[in-house]
């Protein structure tokens, strides 16, 4: 019976032994622990909301910590709604908040088994502050006499919650509301013009104040021009101040002298016909007695394509290059090396037809190779030769220095071997230039495009990628016949513009919203700079001035500079946008303002006049200010010109490293160097033209404004709409 008890007493003891030897051997699991929870509350102010939350914390047993960020309706951790993509320790709070109180809280998570943790519940209060409005701007130019000046300026404003409104006047050198000097005791919303002010101009502003900590707002500059007499003396250009409903500008010692009414629409809207003023008494009438020009006959082309414009104005988030299942895509390193001329095929998405969204195979063949660029060729294109693509693939060969010099680079463009990015988005170090039958169209033929879908992968549906860096050629025969090869290179010019664009300010910069004018017009000015490198002097018919500016100088009040394809037309809008952007290079830094543009972190109005700006050293100058000039370069051509006066017919050179580039002027009064019959259009005095955003009109009566000597008197209308401004010139 002992012995029994002994069996089972070492029975068990083995067991228990092997029980605890378990249980040593077996881990507990990860434990988090959150040391810093979120800070709540946090206060942000609606349009200025940023500033992020966060959470720091530590696990046991080396375990990988990850992270989900909720949103709730009410001050609790429990429930929730899971915000996509907020997987970090930190969770930016979104900037388009409104007003209210919202809660945010983390769930921390770990490998291992780990059981979750939620952070404490963060509060974030938007509030708004008071906001002042401006109701009503001073004057903007009030015209008095030395010796018996008086009157005033006022401004009315608003402030919402009540608060209390405040003001402060200052005087300023120019006309700008930046700086100013604050004049002592000028603190209400009326500000008395001093009576001691001698001849000049004088500009001032009010800075309108509130309680509660609402931002300042600065009003308009309000210019007080002050004369010792009724008259002015005729400058080239005048630009006509209106201190009431109309106002009479004297021209003075007028010699054999041409006068013409410039209209200038400086801001974004469209102004009807019936408010843009004119002389006293004028209404949106027609047949003035001019003698229009007739436009040149020439074929029509645009550059482009519809859908790659929404698509470069609005891009999704950019995509690294890297590998792709898809055995059509990719121009990998590898394959490139194994490329064949004449015997590499393949195949590549296209549309059936342009810009109707259903996408194709075709096969095309590897016809010429250049140092910089591949030219395929759709293989039932069999009217495009083999000799042509050779000088295509020549010509962008002497394209891409040239224009890297000028723009900068394509995606991984200027790397070494080794680099990760060399060779660009798809490995190939050579740019893909597929030309095919994209149609045509006596109306308006595409000549070519870039679209950057094709530098992201393949979703196998919708718009399809070739997942290259790419750009199209149109090679129909009727292209060939009717603009001619020159043509196509300088498009070469202008597409390859869009790519170098694409990379500069949508990859470097993160710029999303660039617009299309603003792009089309640096793809021309890119062509007007380097086709004359190429062969394409600005008399040939491939250069832009020879195919742009005789439909500019026709139809240059059909479309604003800053809009595109009016009426579904955007042949105008190329040839508007181009035209500004001629004037710009000739008048404001040539090829040094187009290579600032490029480089500079925005777009678009704000890019432009950045790069006036640093070329010019002037903090003043401005997209608004170089439109209020535009008029003079319809105006003023040929010799004898006024000094100061701006003009298309201006020649600008610059040397950018080894490379000259020329903006050559011509003289839109005298067929512009190549015997055209396009001359400026000039309407009638009272003949009122709806003023597209950002443009201009010209005006002259049949008959009394030509030829005139001695002094002329002219009473002007002010234009019911405040952002159009007068400009009277003499030639």
């Amino acid at each position: 019976m002992k012995k029994n008890y002994f069996i089972a007493w070492v029975f068990i003891s083995l067991l228990c032994a092997i029980m605890f030897s378990a249980c040593a051997f077996e881990q507990d699991s990860p434990v988090i622990t959150i040391s810093v929870n979120p800070v709540t509350p946090t206060n942000v102010t609606v349009g200025s909301i940023s500033g992020s939350l966060s959470v720091s914390a530590n696990v046991t047993q080396g375990a990988a910590l990850s992270y989900q960020w909720y949103s709730n309706s009410v001050n609790s951790n429990t429930n929730g709604t899971i915000i996509n993509n907020a997987t970090n320790a930190s969770f930016f709070i979104p900037t388009t908040l409104a007003a209210g109180t919202y809660y945010y809280f983390v769930e921390v998570r770990a490998t291992g088994g780990a059981a979750s943790v939620r952070s404490n519940v963060a509060t974030v209060n938007v509030v708004t502050f008071p906001v002042i409005t401006i109701t009503v701007q001073p004057a903007l130019t009030t015209n008095v006499t030395t010796g018996s000046i008086s009157g005033s300026l006022s401004v009315a404003a608003t402030v919402t919650q009540n608060a209390i409104l405040s003001y402060q006047w200052y005087s300023n050198s120019s006309n700008s509301i930046t700086g100013g000097t604050l004049i002592f005791n000028a603190t209400s919303a009326g500000f008395a013009i001093p009576t001691n002010l001698t001849s000049g101009t004088y500009y001032y502003f009010v800075e309108v104040r509130a309680t509660g900590g609402a931002a300042s707002v600065r009003s308009n500059p309000a210019a007080v021009v002050v004369s010792s007499s009724s008259s002015s003396s005729a400058d080239s250009v005048t630009r006509v101040l209106f201190s009431g409903p109309s106002q009479t500008v004297t021209l003075s010692g007028l010699v054999n002298n041409d006068i013409y009414l410039v209209k200038v629409n400086t801001t974004n809207n469209m102004v009807n016909a019936g408010n843009t003023g004119g002389p006293s008494g004028s209404s949106p009438s027609f047949g003035s007695g001019n003698v229009l020009p007739t436009p040149d006959e020439i074929f029509v082309a645009r550059m482009g394509h519809p859908g790659a414009d929404v698509f470069h104005a609005n891009p999704p988030p950019f995509e690294r290059k890297r590998l792709s299942a898809n055995p059509d895509g990719l121009f990998r390193s590898s394959a490139a090396s194994a490329n064949t001329v004449n015997v590499t095929t393949k195949r590549f998405w296209v549309e059936t037809v342009i810009n109707n969204g259903i996408f194709t195979q075709i096969w095309a063949t590897l016809r010429a190779q250049g140092e910089y660029g591949n030219i395929w060729v759709m293989n039932d294109l069999t009217t495009f030769t083999g000799s042509q693509a050779q000088e295509m693939a020549s010509q962008f060969d002497e394209i891409y220095p040239l224009a890297t010099t000028l723009l900068g680079f394509e995606y991984g463009g200027g790397l070494q071997p080794g680099d990760p990015h060399y060779g660009g988005w798809d490995s190939d170090p050579r740019i893909q230039i597929l030309v095919y039958d994209i149609g045509y169209n006596p109306a308006g033929t595409t000549l070519g495009y870039f679209w950057a879908k094709d530098m992201r992968l393949d979703t196998g549906s919708g718009q399809r990628s070739n997942e290259a860096e790419m750009f199209y050629m149109n090679g129909h025969q009727s292209v060939i016949t009717n603009f001619g090869m020159n043509t196509l290179y300088s498009t070469l010019v202008h597409e390859f513009q869009h790519m170098i664009h694409w990379s500069q300010k949508n990859i470097k910069h993160g710029v999303n919203n660039t617009q299309t004018w603003y792009n089309e017009m640096l793809s021309m000015i890119a062509e007007d700079l380097i086709s004359p490198l190429i062969g394409i002097p600005v008399t040939n018919t491939g250069h832009p001035v020879r195919a742009r500016i005789p439909g500019f100088l026709t139809g240059y009040h059909l479309s604003g500079i800053t809009e595109w394809g009016p009426d579904n037309n955007p042949i105008d809008s190329y040839a508007v946008a181009y035209a500004f952007g001629a004037f710009l290079l000739r008048n404001y830094g040539g090829a040094n303002l187009l290579k600032e543009i490029l480089a500079n972190n925005s777009a678009n109005i704000a890019s432009v006049t950045a790069a006036l700006r640093t070329v010019s050293g002037d903090n003043e100058l401005s997209f608004e200010e170089a439109l209020r000039r535009f008029g003079e370069a319809l105006i003023y051509s040929g010799v004898n010109m006024p000094a100061g006066v701006l003009s298309f017919d201006k020649t600008d050179t610059k040397t950018i490293n080894t490379f000259t580039y020329t903006a050559a002027g011509f003289n839109v009064w005298s067929g512009l160097g190549f015997g055209s019959s396009a001359r400026p259009r000039i309407f009638g005095l009272t003949e009122q033209v709806v003023l597209r955003p950002h443009s201009l009109t010209i005006h002259q009566p049949a008959t009394g404004w030509t030829n005139r000597s001695g002094d002329v008197q002219i009473n002007l209308q002010r234009p019911n709409e405040q952002s159009v401004e007068f400009y009277l010139m003499v030639k």
